[in-house]
């Protein structure tokens, strides 16, 4: 029979026929469905059978395409929720497993996480970032401990970029030099390196022949104590006194009154001369911690050799006014130290200088001072004070603006970021540490290098969400370049990359 095509079936009615058919055929009652179609549109059976199977072709393809694509979306999450439990959330393996089950997701064994964690974390390629400029960077360096093992620790103090975190065999001085000079040939020029008393840090700066910053907080951590121990000792001879009055006022025979007494008076000396050294004590430590501010009360700069003098005398009247064997053998070795620490006056009057050529003298002090104050309030815990300190640095700004001058705002990031770069504490890596040592606990003694190496990158370009670094990760700051994606798409894009390398 010659093939005829009927024009007066359109594809839309075509279409429609089909669409009929096909829901019939879903349905399981499309034997007297497809009769009427065809008595309808004097078609044959076979012609309506032919429109089934080609729909039914397309709407299969269309449903394998689709779980496939939604196989690998669940793939693609369960790869993500793995690595933000472990990193953003310091899970243990078990506690990811645990938490899976709960959710009735699949693939929760421990074995199966812990070879992904460990597939993710060897993805990760080393040297993921450069410095973009040849300035020379100040570093801090310390160390924490998994266990019994040192983790050597190396950031820039500026960004708070952790450029080494190395599980090492000892941290003697040649160890950390090995480090630093790891740090030269990879193209860091390092100006000066802010760290602690330890002996093996301060043994590999010298053999690296790096300038040394003593941090600020473990000079004078050494003399704090002392301030906790004369308080509590003061208020324990108070306590004493009370109770010998009690007893006196108990007394009542001539010889047990005269014996109260005197213990009674003994008691009385006793938590005046303690009262005494106490207070003397506690003017003394705020005088000290007073006198390493780089700026006076009026904005002008505090040059190294007054600091010197002043930092002299209130030691020589600790030792004078307080007498404490133990203080003074702290004092011996403050001395010592306290060298070490000189530079950061050193740079701070060049730095002073060379703003002061473009900027007025009295705009200048007012940001200064505006700086020195919203520094403190950073390292303050206490709310009041930090909102006091906050509003004084509001204050000193507020008068600085009040001079009009050109292009305030970026004068004003100039002289921030100009007294931010000379660096003197290295508090920022302490609290890296804090985070570091938060997944050791979690790492049940199992660390690797390489899963040091994951918690490293988490660290480094996890976006802050408060503080004066929000929405910005330490990648960000130390490179110039913001994020590519969250943390987690970065490290399940390189495990992705290594996985087609092998397929090829």
């Amino acid at each position: 029979m010659k093939f005829v095509r009927r024009n007066e079936l359109t594809p839309d009615i075509r279409a429609q026929i089909a669409i009929q058919a096909y829901l019939a055929y879903l349905n399981k009652d499309f034997w007297g469905t497809i009769s009427w179609l065809a008595r309808k549109h004097y078609v044959s059976r076979q012609f309506i059978y032919l429109l089934i199977w080609g729909l039914k072709d397309i709407f299969e393809q269309t449903e394998v395409k689709v779980k496939d694509e939604l196989k690998e979306h669940n793939q693609v999450f369960h790869s993500l929720l793995m690595i933000t439990l472990k990193l953003q959330g310091t899970c243990s393996i078990g506690d990811i497993s645990q938490i899976l089950k709960t959710l009735n997701i699949p693939a929760n064994s421990t074995g199966y996480i812990s070879q992904k964690i460990k597939e993710f974390a060897v993805a990760i390629p080393k040297n993921t970032t450069s410095h973009p400029d040849c300035n020379a960077i100040v570093i801090s360096a310390d160390e924490t401990f998994a266990g019994s093992k040192p983790i050597l620790i190396i950031i820039d103090a500026k960004s708070h970029f952790i450029l080494k975190a190395v599980m090492a065999r000892d941290r003697k001085g040649h160890t950390w030099y090995n480090l630093f000079e790891e740090l030269k040939n990879e193209g860091y020029p390092i100006h000066y390196v802010v760290k602690d008393q330890g002996s093996g840090l301060e043994n590999g700066a010298k053999l690296a022949e790096l300038l040394e910053q003593l941090d600020l907080m473990h000079l004078l951590k050494p003399l704090l104590p002392f301030l906790y121990r004369f308080a509590h000792q003061a208020y324990g001879a108070i306590t004493e006194e009370v109770e010998r009055q009690r007893v006196f006022n108990n007394a009542r025979s001539e010889a047990n009154l005269k014996k109260r007494l005197d213990q009674y008076e003994k008691a009385v000396r006793t938590a005046d001369d303690l009262i005494y050294r106490y207070d003397a004590y506690d003017y003394l430590w705020a005088e000290l911690i007073r006198a390493f501010n780089p700026f006076n009360a009026d904005g002008s700069l505090r040059q190294r050799s007054p600091v010197e003098s002043d930092v002299a005398t209130i030691l020589e009247l600790m030792e004078s006014e307080i007498d404490n064997t133990k203080l003074k053998d702290v004092i011996k070795n403050f001395r010592k130290s306290v060298n070490a620490y000189w530079g950061y006056f050193d740079r701070l009057e060049v730095i002073v200088k060379n703003l002061s050529r473009d900027i007025p003298e009295d705009i200048l002090r007012e940001l200064c001072l505006a700086w020195q104050c919203d520094k403190k309030s950073r390292a303050v815990k206490n709310y009041a004070r930090k909102k006091a300190l906050l509003k004084q640095a509001e204050e000193h700004l507020f008068l600085a603006a009040c001079l009009q001058l050109p292009e305030y705002e970026a004068v004003k990031q100039k002289v921030f970021d100009e007294l931010e770069a000379n660096v003197r504490s290295s508090s920022p890596l302490e609290s890296i540490n804090s985070l570091i040592r938060d997944h050791l606990n979690s790492c049940r003694d199992q660390l690797t290098q390489e899963l040091l190496d994951m918690i490293v990158y988490f660290i480094n370009h996890k976006i802050v969400s408060t503080g004066p670094y929000k929405g910005t990760s330490a990648c960000q700051r130390f490179t110039g370049k913001k994020e590519k994606g969250n943390y987690a798409e970065q490290i399940l894009k390189f495990w992705q990359d290594k996985q087609d390398e092998n397929v090829a």
